[in-house]
């Protein structure tokens, strides 16, 4: 998998308002293979922006959490705290953009490891170069030796970080841009970015030392 932009999906992602960071996130969850019983750590419902983009075709169920609201697919729970869940109950699971707001951070993915099946995944987002954004709080940033460390502290294996929108003019205008009124100004700006980074790219290797965010990834042992 790779994070690489296609300039209609910039364009329709700019027209929904999303970041550019969105627009690349939700660019790569379509590639993602997923299949069986599901959980979201990070969305209440489908109705999150990155559902119209993955493959649920595979998925026989889907649960979510959210500690605010309630309803039939929906598990109530704090994500601070140890897990209502029994053991090796799903597939695999999503944590997108959430685990820089948890403190007990190490628990956070040791629960969630509890609770995956035999070889069952995670798939994680979580920003790098991105502005400060409680909700409630928000707590750290993580390279990618980091990930990896305090994902093999709670036992995956397979352990892989790629980063995505990486590069310095990437960077630059997912803080420029966002100023622009007029959504066509915004497209191009964020076009120059990924073009001039492009260009870098061609020239040095650099452009992952820069990155907005990092997917990780993880699975559990079969014993």
């Amino acid at each position: 998998m790779d994070d690489k932009m296609k300039i209609r999906h910039l364009y329709d992602s700019v027209q929904k308002k999303y970041s550019l960071l969105r627009a690349y996130e939700n660019n790569f969850v379509r590639d993602l293979d997923v299949r069986g019983k599901g959980l979201d750590l990070g969305a209440k419902s489908e109705d999150a922006k990155y559902y119209e983009y993955l493959d649920m075709s595979k998925v026989k169920e889907m649960k979510f959490i959210d500690y605010f609201h309630s309803g039939p697919n929906i598990i109530k729970m704090d994500l601070e705290k140890p897990f209502p869940i029994l053991s090796d109950t799903y597939d695999f699971i999503f944590i997108f953009n959430v685990l820089e707001h948890i403190y007990n951070f190490q628990q956070l993915l040791s629960e969630t490891y509890r609770i995956l099946s035999k070889e069952g995944s995670i798939h994680g987002f979580v920003p790098l170069m991105w502005r400060y954004h409680p909700d409630p709080n928000d707590y750290f940033r993580y390279t990618i030796e980091g990930l990896k460390r305090v994902m093999s502290a709670s036992g995956f294996l397979e352990i892989h970080v790629v980063p995505l929108a990486a590069g310095p003019f990437k960077v630059a205008v997912s803080s420029v841009a966002p100023l622009a009124k007029i959504k066509l100004m915004k497209f191009l700006i964020y076009s120059l970015g990924i073009f001039f980074d492009t260009l870098l790219q061609r020239i040095s290797n650099g452009n992952s030392t820069y990155a907005l965010a990092y997917y990780f990834t993880g699975v559990k042992s079969r014993s």
